[in-house]
């Protein structure tokens, strides 16, 4: 069939060599069946799922889905994405890694991407930290990288910061090396790149997106997809 390639015609054919050989009467016995929850459980294997997860975060909540994230704290804190991105895979060498986040209000954040493996900013930002790389565009506008020994801070020649309603979309692209933060207004409707990190690290980097947020900052990953370039 057309679709033998993709993970329901796989199971498909699994399931009639199964079945050869055995009577129409046997073939309803439960070892020859394949349970439909087969067919999900390897969907998820191979989906590109993300969300956002806590650990030990005191002022951040999640929604069920993890994709909605809000502080309703008094303090910064920090929370992280699940998907992770090992640059040192050559299965993703050519990929393009794209996050959509609609902010629903903005109370002082930051959207970034961080090489940082063990979550050491829960509970926390990574404001002024240089010993984990990261790259961050914040909501008064400021663009900031961080390569380990010392932290740049950008002006964004393009548009100011994001507010109430805004979308906000982070790009990294392994291929040429770059990493774009796009920004959507919620008034004009209009699709702008805000600043390019060009040259980013890519050896034995393992990115994640993280946010931080204060309090009553919330934030919501509306999409999230992986191209091949």
């Amino acid at each position: 069939t057309s679709d033998v390639h993709l993970v329901t015609g796989f199971i498909r054919q699994i399931q009639h060599m199964l079945c050869i050989g055995v009577t129409k009467s046997e073939t309803t016995q439960l070892f020859q069946c394949i349970p439909l929850q087969i067919s999900h459980v390897c969907l998820l294997y191979y989906a590109n799922v993300e969300r956002f997860a806590r650990f030990d975060n005191k002022h951040i909540e999640t929604s069920l889905d993890g994709k909605i994230i809000e502080n309703i704290g008094s303090a910064w804190d920090t929370i992280y994405g699940s998907f992770e991105v090992d640059c040192d895979l050559q299965l993703d060498a050519n990929k393009v890694f794209e996050w959509t986040l609609l902010v629903h209000n903005d109370a002082a954040m930051c959207v970034s991407l961080i090489d940082e493996t063990r979550r050491r900013w829960v509970n926390g930002y990574i404001e002024d930290e240089r010993d984990t790389v990261h790259y961050t565009y914040n909501s008064d506008g400021q663009c900031r990288r961080s390569d380990g020994p010392s932290i740049t801070r950008m002006k964004v020649p393009n548009a100011s910061g994001y507010s109430d309603g805004d979308v906000i979309i982070l790009e990294l692209n392994l291929n040429e090396q770059h990493i774009k933060f796009y920004k959507i207004e919620a008034m004009k409707q209009k699709k702008i790149c805000v600043y390019t990190f060009e040259d980013i690290q890519t050896s034995h980097m393992k990115y994640y997106i993280a946010c931080y947020l204060w309090k009553r900052g919330k934030i919501e990953l509306k999409n999230f997809r992986v191209r091949s370039v």
